[in-house]
């Protein structure tokens, strides 16, 4: 089986295959990852962005430190996207007829990232001791206090929003996650 995958602009139009033993890429480089150095399948959806709706995504990873990426959405040109959904369900499940019976880890992410999360909380955490600060700085108890309740008030309603979105775990290869399909 064959799928035709752009990620971006600056991307190479990449050609990945499925053949009895191994995936094989075609791209700006030929590379060729055998099942049995594969060590983990992530699928995971991803919030619509610049006006596509949601994305799926597929990354392999392999021993020797090689992934392949591809997703769902395309890249044609400039502000167009090929929907190829039906193709990537197809594909993804023929992977996953491939790797059947290999001790491989197949896992779920929704996109999200813990880094992002704290990198946010980090900025949130700055902005705050700025105005914390400034407002010192001035000689104005009222506006360091008022401050670092705002801050805390934020802190305690975003963390469990945050959280609560993250999905992380593994899955059967047997039976396909269908929340992480389109069109599912």
């Amino acid at each position: 089986m064959i799928y035709y995958y752009k990620r971006s602009l600056f991307d190479p139009n990449v050609k990945i295959t499925l053949t009895d033993e191994a995936i094989e890429t075609e791209g700006k480089e030929k590379d060729i990852i055998l099942y049995k150095d594969i060590t983990s399948v992530n699928l995971f959806r991803a919030p619509s962005f610049r006006g596509i709706p949601e994305q799926f995504f597929c990354i392999i990873r392999s021993k020797n430190h090689k992934k392949i990426h591809f997703g769902n959405w395309s890249f044609l040109k400039p502000f167009t996207w090929d929907d190829k959904s039906n193709q990537y369900v197809n594909f993804v499940t023929s992977l996953h007829s491939n790797l059947k019976g290999k001790n491989i880890q197949f896992e779920i992410g929704n996109g999200k990232r813990y880094y992002m999360l704290f990198l946010g909380f980090l900025l949130l955490g700055i902005i705050g001791f700025i105005i914390i600060a400034v407002g010192a700085y001035l000689n104005n108890r009222l506006t360091a206090s008022l401050t670092m309740g705002i801050v805390a008030v934020v802190f305690a309603i975003l963390t469990p929003t945050f959280i609560k979105g993250y999905k992380y775990g593994n899955y059967d290869p047997y039976n396909l996650p269908k929340e992480l399909l389109p069109g599912a």
